[in-house]
């Protein structure tokens, strides 16, 4: 019954009513019994596998679009139970706006949500890589919210990109700064 709760859901905003039942009927005889495994486990390790199983299998299908958008919505929805599925978390929700121009805004802010939970948890080399990606999609929300003359929002895109930006200086004012 959550199966298809959440495909009422889903419908609504990426696929019609009776494709995203198909989808959810489809997704439950491929992975319903490990979705119910994973989902009555405390452990997020098992959490995480079945995220990147999804993920793995929604990129194998060419010939299934419905099926392959939902396999993301519930790999995106698995990785975020856990620090370690971010990374995951990200590759469905960039997958989904690939794919569809349906609830992009919704689909960005899931991106934005996943690079940020990502960049908290990550620490040296790994949170600067990380950093330079999520100030990358601020730039991209903020000029969209822009073209759309929603400033405010916008300069809130900006200014947090800017705030990431000043906790990595760059090569070049590291150079400055030695001299």
């Amino acid at each position: 019954m959550k199966t298809f709760f959440h495909a009422a859901i889903f419908c609504l905003t990426l696929i019609t009513a009776s494709k995203a039942e198909e989808a959810a009927l489809t997704y439950d005889s491929l992975f319903g019994a490990d979705t119910r495994r994973v989902t009555s486990t405390t452990t997020k390790t098992d959490d995480v596998e079945f995220a990147r199983k999804l993920l793995d299998h929604a990129g194998s299908l060419n010939d299934e679009p419905n099926l392959e958008i939902y396999l993301y919505v519930k790999s995106y929805e698995t990785a975020m139970r856990d620090a370690l599925g971010y990374p995951i978390a990200i590759e469905a929700s960039k997958a989904v706006l690939r794919m569809t121009l349906d609830a992009r805004s919704e689909w960005e802010e899931k991106l934005l949500s996943s690079q940020r939970a990502l960049f908290k948890e990550s620490t040296g080399y790994e949170q600067r890589a990380v950093g330079r990606e999520l100030i990358e999609t601020l730039r991209g929300s903020g000029k969209a919210f822009d073209e759309s003359s929603d400033f405010s929002d916008a300069a809130n895109r900006y200014r947090e990109a800017y705030r990431i930006e000043m906790k990595f200086p760059s090569v070049i004012s590291m150079k400055f700064s030695r001299s």
